[in-house]
Formats: structure tokens, sequence, C-alpha cells
């Protein structure tokens, strides 16, 4: 009695103990659907794509842990028996395959670690629709993560709400607002998508049940801040989709919902809340064009276009294919097909120079990453997803709750699913769709319609051998992955630190500082190349230092100098498919060529650009950087050559025509330089740089009427642009308009106060002299066309 009293107790145990993880594990499930449409951190300056990132891999990892530890406590695995889970593990092997034949496998497998393309990242996401098909099979869970989003939005919108009123009106706390991200979800166009999530969920729920009116009146209040906010984003897509969920769900609640089925005439029920929204739906995709620009310009949303069209995704998706048609380039490698196959047209367009890491859908995005077997692998799961909803979805075996469970994760995973084949969205839309795929399996276990495999590995000791070494290994494995994940947030967030130290704050010791932290913890070929650039900028420092010896400036510059070199190095061995880290290697040597061997360094800047011609072939970017090379060099000829490959590229590339025009000028070919800067004016006429090269050649030819034009135009972009002020006052004073001439260097002398050159001016012409008459400083065409100060010769 004693004997089974004891071992009662020890199953009463692992049943308690089991029984309280899964209440943690669903705990935090319901937690990340709560906060990942509105998580970030507001420290190292990170994304709130990045922020979302650490959130999701943190919490996967943390449920996966406690599921094998539970597993490991009570002997014993209960999987759903689903083919939609089968078909999702055949998508992560083949990233996994993909991956490992891919030419930067670290780019492929886990990249910085929050990109959406690697096998990483599909592994977590895996993960989540796994465990999601485990631990929401009840209806309470499923009813309380519905609840979570609703809440969810909830707290959104009155953010989204909050910061329109208090930085349109200037309020109190406006400043708090305007440094908080532009909205929770992601893009303007994420926050659309899920507000329209929560639309078709509040919509399935008044048509297809039974609710008392408080419930009522809070679904209609979810369902009007819903379609506020479609209506604020206008996002024709959005709108597209959610007209087609809201026809389905009417016909849906028509024929199986309240008063539906084989109800009389008189007492069917018309779904009002599906069908007005289908009718609004139709007024915004009709009407589009003429409300977005006034939504816009109140709410000050920016409309987000910059994407490749589908016919451009085709042809790198075709170009890709041929070239690797089984495995693809490998996941998280599109831009490097993007930079290989673009069509030709695309550098006179306003996306030329843009590296795009997606297409126009994520799925067709991730056909060229992972390519035929990729394919096949995303059609199997789409495939065995909608087959297996379409059949469970009108079951007549199923009690009306179970209709609207299945029903409801059953659209509200193929409403995100649409999103990721049509459109690119952000990790908080795709962890959603993961999600909702997984309650849709947890809802078919729910209704019996697929079992459980209930397997207990305590029963043969050979079986539990094997079976506990695996859990141990997986246990370990999950927990040396949430480390590894940590390493990698906390680099990139020292690596933002960086950035910002360094580009905003104008603080290098800062900036070199973090970033070193951020090497100590990955190692990465974008961090390379950012200090190298960081390097640079500390030459350029030693070289302007005053009171310091020579020997001690020439040990420190060389140094650096080999510093620089090795981290462009550095990057370039970490991934030598990325043209960046070649461009990178090109520019140290091509800033040190004036201070060492400089044919030898030429030779070196020359191949690295060759290299990264290689990778990227129809860069006029590129091409005008080999320009500039010859340029330093001395070899106006070859430079010319560059600049128009260039141009053959690109032939609007208003920066190719002006180092043209600036070469001519140096030739002394004023006529063919102004000739150049004239039509580059014509193509850019918002260009400050154009318009002052153009004004100061005009200058130089004595076509003083014309430089006054010009340089007119170059402060009229530029009000303060001391340069053009001091050619656009001699050329007034040359005019023989003294008193216009006055205003434009008494201007200057504000811009630059005790400017002894700009006083001397200023007398001459208040004493009727000349304007240069006994000044020696003359203003030469600055380096930095947006400098504000004046150059003295």
């Amino acid at each position: 009695m004693d004997i089974m009293d004891t071992e009662q107790t020890h199953e009463e145990k692992r049943a308690n103990a089991r029984l309280n993880l899964n209440s943690v594990s669903l705990l935090i499930l319901l937690f990340i659907a709560f906060l990942i449409p509105l998580f970030f951190l507001p420290i190292f300056n990170i994304s709130t794509n990045v922020s979302k990132g650490v959130l999701l891999s943190t919490v996967v990892t943390i449920v996966f842990f406690l599921w094998l530890i539970a597993r490991l406590k009570d002997g014993r695995f209960v999987l759903p028996k689903s083919l939609v889970l089968g078909a999702l593990g055949v998508v992560s092997i083949v990233f996994l395959i993909s991956s490992i034949f891919s030419e930067a496998p670290a780019v492929s497998l886990v990249g910085l670690g929050f990109e959406i393309g690697t096998f990483s990242s599909i592994l977590i996401f895996s993960l989540l629709t796994f465990l999601s098909a485990i631990f929401f099979q009840s209806k309470k869970s499923i009813f309380s993560l519905y609840g979570v989003l609703f809440l969810s939005a909830l707290v959104v919108f009155l953010f989204q709400v909050l910061r329109f009123v208090f930085l349109s009106f200037g309020l109190p706390l406006s400043g708090v607002f305007s440094n908080l991200p532009l909205n929770l979800v992601g893009k303007w166009t994420d926050l659309a998508v899920f507000f329209g999530l929560t639309l078709v969920l509040s919509l399935v729920t008044l048509d297809l049940v039974e609710l008392n009116k408080k419930t009522r009146r809070i679904l209609y209040g979810i369902l009007v801040i819903s379609l506020l906010m479609l209506a604020a984003v206008n996002f024709a897509l959005s709108w597209f989709i959610v007209g087609i969920f809201s026809l389905i769900i009417f016909v849906y609640a028509l024929s199986f919902g309240k008063g539906g089925g084989g109800n009389t005439p008189s007492e069917r029920k018309i779904p009002i809340a599906s069908f007005s929204v289908l009718l609004v739906s139709l007024f915004f995709i009709l009407a589009s064009g003429l409300v977005s620009g006034f939504i816009f310009s109140l709410l000050n949303i920016s409309p987000e276009t910059l994407h490749p069209s589908w016919t451009q995704t085709f042809e790198v998706a075709k170009g890709a294919l041929t070239e690797n048609p089984v495995l693809g380039s490998g996941p998280n490698r599109f831009a490097s097909q993007w930079l290989l196959f673009k069509p030709e047209g695309i550098n006179n367009s306003t996306i030329w120079n843009i590296d795009f890491s997606a297409g126009a859908g994520l799925i067709p995005s991730f056909v060229v990453t992972t390519g035929a077997l990729g394919l096949l692998a995303w059609l199997l799961f789409f495939a065995v997803f909608l087959y297996r909803g379409f059949m469970s979805v009108f079951s007549v075996r199923l009690v009306p709750i179970q209709h609207y469970i299945l029903l409801s994760s059953f659209l509200s995973a193929t409403y995100l699913w649409a999103f990721t084949v049509l459109y690119v969205p952000n990790i908080a839309i795709i962890t959603l769709a993961f999600l909702m795929t997984g309650v849709f399996v947890a809802a078919l276990a729910e209704g019996k319609l697929i079992k459980n495999y209930n397997f207990s590995f305590l029963e043969d000791p050979r079986v539990s051998f094997v079976s506990v070494l695996v859990l141990i290994l997986l246990i370990m494995s999950s927990a040396a992955g949430g480390y590894f994940l940590f390493q990698k947030f906390f680099s990139v967030g020292y690596f933002q630190r960086s950035i910002v130290a360094f580009n905003v704050e104008g603080n290098l010791d800062k900036a070199e500082r973090s970033m070193i932290s951020a090497l100590r913890l990955d190692r990465n070929d974008l961090y390379y190349r950012n200090f190298a650039d960081m390097n640079i900028a500390r030459l350029r420092e030693v070289m302007s230092r005053s009171g310091v010896s020579e020997e001690t400036t020439k040990a420190q510059f060389r140094s650096i100098a080999e510093i620089a070199v090795q981290n462009a190095l550095l990057a370039v061995e970490e991934d030598n498919t990325n043209y960046l880290n070649f461009v990178s290697l090109a520019r140290v040597y091509e800033f040190l060529i004036p201070f060492g061997a400089s044919e030898e360094l030429y030779e070196n800047a020359k191949q690295s650009y060759e290299k990264a011609l290689s990778l990227n072939p129809r860069s006029p970017a590129l091409r005008l950087s080999q320009a500039r090379l010859e340029v330093a060099r001395g070899d106006s000829a070859e430079a010319k050559n560059y600049i128009a490959q260039a141009l053959n590229d690109k032939n609007n590339y208003t920066e190719a025509i002006f180092l043209l025009s600036q070469i001519q000028a140096d030739e002394g070919d004023l006529d063919e330089a102004i000739v150049s800067a004239t039509y580059a004016s014509s193509i850019s006429p918002n260009d400050i740089g154009v318009f002052f090269q153009l004004g100061y050649l005009k200058y130089q030819d004595k076509d003083y009427r014309g430089a006054i034009f010009a340089l007119g135009r170059a402060i009229e972009l530029n009000p303060n642009f001391a340069n053009a002020k001091y050619f656009l006052g001699l050329s007034y004073a040359k005019m023989g308009d003294r008193d216009k001439a006055i205003r434009q260097f008494e201007d200057i002398l504000i811009l630059n106060p005790g400017h002894e050159g700009v006083r001397q001016i200023l007398k001459n012409l208040r004493a009727g002299r000349s304007a240069l008459a006994g000044a020696s400083p003359k203003v030469l065409v600055p380096k930095d066309i947006d400098s504000l100060s004046i150059e003295e010769e």
C-alpha cells in the first residue's frame, strides 16, 4: 500500500510539474502575441525590427527549453499528427541545406542574427508554430490569444493617437513622443496589415458567435478602431485583401453562421458587420487616389513605395535560378542577386542605387535565395495548409464554437500568409503568421480532426537512453543558441551606438570604443567596414593636429593606416561576396595613395574596385569611383573613359557629368566644362553643387550674368552657402551693382566673422574700388560643395 501511494505521489508530482511548465509556457506565448506588435527597445538606438527579433528569439528559446525540460520530467511526447507541421519542417530543412551550400554560409545561416531570411530565423519561426500547436489545444487558450491581440491593437491605437495629438498641437510631452518610433508595429504598411488582422478576427467573431451586449460593443469598438487605422494608412493591398476576406466571412456566415444553414428566409440574419466592411473596402479601393493625398498630408504619413516591381522581381528570379537552379543563391542573399540580375533600365529610375534585400513579395524572394527546392517546399506547405483548412472549416460534424475557432484561426493565418506572398512584411507580421498557423493546427487537435502522438520513452531502457540523450543535447543546444543570439543582440547594440556616436555626435573616441565592443562579441563584415571608415576619419584628425612633432605624427599615421587596411581586409575575409567590402578596401588604399608607395596602393585600389564591379556589374557609381581614382592619379584620359562607361549605364548621372566638367575645367577647356555643367543642371535642377560649379565656371569665363543666375539658384537651394555668395558678390561687382555685391559679402561676414579677406573686399566696394583691389586671399572651389565656409589659398 505504501509503495502504491509512493508511486501515485510521484505520478501526481510529475503531472503537477508538467501542468506548471505548460501553464508558464502558454503565458509566455500569450506574452509574445501581445508584445510583438508594439515592442521596441529604447536602448542603443536599435530599430523596432531588431527589438522585435530579440523578443521573438528570446521567448521561443525559453519556451522550447521549458518544453524539453517537461519532456525530460514526464518521459512522454505528445505531438499533433499534422502534415502542416511536417511541411513546415521541410521548408526549414531546405533553408538549412541551401545555407550550407551558400557562397557565404555565415550570412545565410545566421547573418547579423535578426534578418528575416536566414536559416536561423526560419528555424525560430517554425519552432514558434510547433510550440503554438502544442500549447493552444483548448478553447480557453485560443480565446485568451484573441483577447491579447485585441488588447495589443488597442494599445497601438492609443499610442498612435497620442503621438499625433501631442506632436500636432505641441503639448508638454511632445518631446517624448518625437523620440519614440513613428509607429510601434514597423512600417506604416505593416501597421495597416496588423489592424487588418484584428479587423478580420472581429468580423468572424461578430458574425459567427452569439455574444452578449458588452462583448459585442467591445468588438464593434475594435472593428471601428481597425477601420480608422486602415483608413489612416490607406495601404491599397490591405484594403484589397480585407475586402476579399470580408466577402468570404459574409458568405460563410450567411451559410453556416447565426441564422444560416437550414433556417427559413424569415429567420435568416444578414451578417451586417462583414457586409459593411466589404462596402467600406470597396470605397477605399475605388477612391484610393483621392483619399490618399488628403490623409497623408493630414497625418504626416509618407507612402512607402520603394521596392522592386513584380516584373523586376521575376527578372532577378529568372537570372538567379538560371545560375543556381536547385538551391538558389543561399538564404539572406537576395541583394547579391539583385545587383547581378537587375533589369537594364533600372539605372535611370529612382531606385538605381538601392541594394534591395527582398523583391516585391517575401516568399518570391525566398524562391530566389533557395531555388527550385525552396519553391517546391513552400508550394507543399501552402497546399497542405490550404487543403487542411478548407476541409476542416466545411466539416459538418463540428459544433458551432469549433467551427468558429477553426475558421477564425484559419482565416487569420491565411490573411497573414497572403501578405508574405504579395508584400514584404516586417518581423511582427511574419511572427503572427507562424503563430496563427500553429493555433490552427492546435484547433484541429482540439476539434478532434487530427490526433496527437502520445509516446512514452520510459518503458524501454534502450529507447529511454536514446531519447534522454537527444533531449539533453537539444536542451544544451537551445541554451547555447540563446546565449549566441544574446551575444548577437548586444553586438548590434554596440554597433548602433558606435554609428550614432560617429555620424550624429561626432565623437570619434566613443565610436571606436563601441565598435571594438561590438567586434569582441561578433565578427561581422559590416562592423569591420564601418570601423575602416572611422580609421580614415582618425587619420584625417592626426594630419590636422598642431603642436605634435613630425616623427610622432608619422608614427601615429602609420599605425592607424595599418589598422584601417587590416579592418577592410577582415571585412573582405568575413564576406567576399559583398561588393561593399571591396569598395571599403579600395577607399582605404585610395586615401593612402598620397602618403605611401602610390603605385602599389593605386594597383590595390584598382583591383579592389574591379572585384567590386564583378559583384555589382551594373553600378555606375563604381565606374565613377574608378574615375575619381584616376583623377587622383592624374590620368584624366582614363578618368574620362570611366565617366563615359558610367554615363552609358546611367545617362542622367549628374555626379559623373559634374566630375567631367571639373576635369575639363582643370584641362583649360572652359567651354566644354560649361556645356557639361549646364547639362547637369538641366537634369538636376535641385543639385546645389552643380549650380555652384556652373556659376564658378561662368565667372571664370567672364559670363557674369550667367554666373549670377547659376549662383543665385545655388543660394536659393542653400541660403547660407558662403562660397556661392562670394562669387555671386564678385559677379555683381563686375556687373557694376555694388549694393547687391555688398549685401552678399555682409552675409558672408555673418557666416564667417572676422574673415579679413571679406572685410578688405567690403572696404574696397564701399570706397568705390575694385572688389579684389589689394586683397590677397582668393576663394577656391571647395572640395565639399555643401561647405558653409570659404577656403583661402
